[in-house]
């Protein structure tokens, strides 16, 4: 998606380099930034990295179970839990709907969470 997004500047190797970084979070993003620089001399160089660094994700897709199987690890903020198991949710195949999601995300919760969550929820979801 960044390569067709950027292809009006393909001849701008330094642009791509710097825009790059944009179009990362997360994990990846703190990869880039720990990149050494003497390595990438050109935008070739930054995506052999990144495809080498990220390849595994291809065939490492999560299903469905094992996102259900997830929990809040003990010393894990509510936040820090809701976003790694919104990372994880990203990479099921095939993608799931919204209202799946937050149906899942729900029953992976301890019961304080749980009970919090639906007790705040709007009683007319639209």
């Amino acid at each position: 998606m960044y390569v067709r997004k950027m292809f009006a500047y393909a001849s701008n190797d330094e642009l791509l380099i710097h825009c790059f970084q944009d179009s990362l979070t997360g994990a990846a993003l703190i990869w880039y930034m720990g990149l050494d620089r003497i390595d990438i001399k050109n935008f070739n160089d930054l995506c052999e990295a990144f495809v080498q660094r990220y390849n595994y994700n291809w065939y490492l897709a999560l299903e469905r179970d094992e996102l259900q199987a997830m929990t809040q690890n003990d010393n894990e903020s509510f936040k820090a839990y809701a976003q790694r198991w919104r990372d994880f949710a990203e990479q099921v195949c095939p993608p799931l709907k919204e209202k799946e999601l937050a149906r899942i995300f729900l029953k992976t919760l301890d019961q304080f969470y749980y009970e919090n969550m639906v007790a705040s929820a709007p009683n007319n979801v639209a």
